[in-house]
């Protein structure tokens, strides 16, 4: 497991930076120095076409993983990959004649801006620190005790750092040839763990958290199939649900490997629960509880009827 920079992420948050887009959050703007970079690099090609069209091509309220989607659909000379299904891009956009027509102003300003030979220097710069980051990894087969605790074997799994991108993020894709898991890790972030002292619990937290929605999602996207009435109340309950359980899952990882100890249980569940996971210590619970019954519960989608009782009563 190896964390990567890739061009084709970095050239759309790029762009997406210099066309001043809402998006609700997905960047960071300032801070750190980055960003600040990459406006200065690249302020000439601000009025590039592909800079202009970024607002009129995604709708006003995007999905988070809409734009890491369409980068990894992506070809490494960022044309459409033909093998890949665009068809979770068609909610962000009003179709799939659009994408293909923006895609070429992408192109046009990779070309024109070198943003290839951008990159080359950006992967020079970030060497060191991704030799960091990618020793503490090494440290612990952090693949092998998720697929272990989750009692499941990923697909190829990529571990992403962005430099732009504000929230951690997972994408289950739909690659070329079978599915992909990828794992966004925000470089910004990892800056904020670090003045803390805290820079390899949260990135190995984050690691294990992201993979995790590849396991969780499907199984509460299982709920809504069979019952409609959760299906009705989705909005209410599905990430809320998720989070919680992939917090705890989180936090029991991490004491169980010594990288926090039962002090620090209480602050994390906390932590948790003011960040989306509002049941995170009633899942808590209940995975001690998971951990001491393998031999009856093999993985956590034999135990999710029990994790997800709150919601279906």
């Amino acid at each position: 497991m190896q964390i990567r920079l890739d061009k084709r992420l970095e050239l759309l948050f790029t762009i997406m930076l210099l066309s001043d887009y809402e998006d609700g959050g997905l960047l960071a703007w300032k801070g750190k120095g980055q960003a600040e970079r990459v406006r200065a690099h690249f302020s000439k090609y601000s009025s590039h076409q592909a800079v202009i069209d970024f607002s009129k091509v995604w709708m006003a309220e995007i999905s988070m993983d809409t734009i890491p989607y369409y980068a990894m659909s992506l070809a490494q000379d960022y044309s459409l990959n033909p093998g890949i299904d665009l068809a979770y891009l068609e909610e962000d956009i009003p179709d799939l004649k659009t994408i293909a027509d923006y895609t070429e102003k992408l192109k046009a300003f990779a070309e024109e801006s070198d943003f290839n030979g951008y990159f080359t220097k950006l992967k020079t710069n970030f060497a060191p620190y991704l030799e960091k980051i990618n020793a503490m990894l090494a440290k612990r087969q952090v693949q092998t005790i998720l697929e272990s605790y989750l009692g499941v074997e990923f697909p190829p799994v990529h571990i992403v750092l962005s430099t732009l991108m504000k929230p951690f993020m997972s994408l289950t894709f739909p690659g070329a040839e079978q599915t992909e898991v990828y794992a966004y890790i925000s470089y910004p972030g990892l800056l904020i763990a670090e003045e803390n002292q805290g820079l390899e619990r949260v990135l190995i937290c984050s690691v294990w958290h992201e993979l995790s929605h590849h396991v969780i999602n499907p199984l509460s996207e299982m709920l809504c199939e069979r019952d409609d009435a959760l299906r009705e109340k989705r909005d209410d309950w599905f990430c809320p649900l998720n989070e919680s359980i992939i917090w705890a899952i989180t936090i029991r990882l991490l004491l169980a490997e010594g990288i926090i100890t039962e002090k620090s249980v209480g602050a994390m569940i906390q932590n948790g629960e003011r960040n989306k996971a509002p049941m995170t210590e009633s899942m808590y619970t209940l995975l001690i509880d998971y951990e001491t019954k393998r031999h009856l519960y093999p993985g956590i989608s034999d135990y999710f009827p029990v994790l997800s009782e709150l919601i279906c009563k």
